[in-house]
């Protein structure tokens, strides 16, 4: 595995190792791990990345949330942001689902308010 820095204190690049690695072997996973909690950022590049690596990948890191109700895709592990309506045309920007994509592009921060999960 190769570590790239991309940033003075922040982000890098790893090479060498894809995210199956991760979630296949422990060395691979904290080998990741210790580059994530150093630089913050962590690029993978050129990943074929289907759904189940994509839970694998993450569950490494900690428990998963499932979305909210009123939202597309209710219940499962995937936020589904869309400007698709149900009907299979673009909504309107001032419906719900265009106001909230709006805001999603704000900075935020995604459940920071909730306790810290311990593994």
């Amino acid at each position: 595995m190769e570590l790239i820095p991309l940033g003075p204190g922040f982000a890098a690049e790893l090479r060498g190792i894809d995210l199956i690695d991760a979630v296949s072997s422990d060395s691979a996973y904290r080998a990741v791990r210790d580059a994530f909690e150093e630089h913050t950022v962590i690029v993978f590049r050129e990943q074929k990345v289907s759904d189940g690596l994509q839970i694998g990948f993450s569950r490494a890191f900690g428990p998963l949330e499932r979305t909210r109700v009123g939202l597309p895709d209710a219940g499962t592990l995937f936020v589904r942001i869309t400007n698709i309506g149900p009907e299979g045309t673009l909504v309107p920007a001032s419906h719900r689902q265009g106001l909230n994509n709006r805001a999603n592009q704000l900075w935020h921060t995604d459940s920071s308010f909730k306790s810290t999960p311990v593994q």
